[in-house]
């Protein structure tokens, strides 16, 4: 016997049943975004991959920052708000059995006061290595932009002494 424990969130249920009535009524429901970077924020691998990701944050290139930083804020403050949600306990789980289907589906709206500890605690670290990585890309970002505009600083005053020199030379 196979039992999958499955963690959905309740929004995505109601987003679901939403959908199932939008139909009869032909009305579109926007669904939640509960993925970054083809992580799907339920499975319970999400926190690692999440990780995983924060880390490569100061290796990426400074040229793509202000082409990149706005979805990559946002699509992480969603994966925040998401875990905000595992923390207070909005989810449901579903036991699944092969042979018999869905067994138990129980509300985990009570965790535990040290799995609530545990759970904002990995928030909390998780959300400071953000803001960590991202200030340490963002630095790497404005040293790029100010050797840009040293570079094109020296190419002024270079074109600026040739002129005065041809103009001298004139004369």
């Amino acid at each position: 016997m196979r039992i999958i424990l499955l963690s959905i969130i309740l929004v995505g249920l109601m987003n679901a049943n939403r959908r199932a009535a939008a139909q009869d009524d032909s009305s579109t429901v926007t669904p939640v975004v509960s993925k970054i970077e083809g992580i799907d924020f339920s499975r319970a691998d999400s926190s690692a991959a999440i990780r995983k990701l924060i880390n490569e944050i100061p290796q990426m290139d400074p040229k793509f920052y202000s082409d990149k930083i706005a979805s990559f804020r946002e699509t992480f403050e969603n994966y925040f708000d998401y875990k905000k949600g595992v923390c207070n306990g909005t989810f449901a789980t579903l036991i699944v059995d092969e042979k018999e289907g869905v067994k138990q589906n129980k509300s985990l709206d009570k965790l535990s006061k040290e799995e609530k500890s545990l759970c904002v605690k990995d928030l909390k670290e998780l959300h400071i290595s953000f803001i960590n990585n991202m200030f340490t890309w963002r630095k790497k970002y404005l040293d790029y932009i100010h050797e840009q505009r040293l570079e094109e600083l020296k190419m002024i005053k270079q074109n600026t002494i040739n002129e005065i020199q041809k103009s001298y030379e004139k004369r």
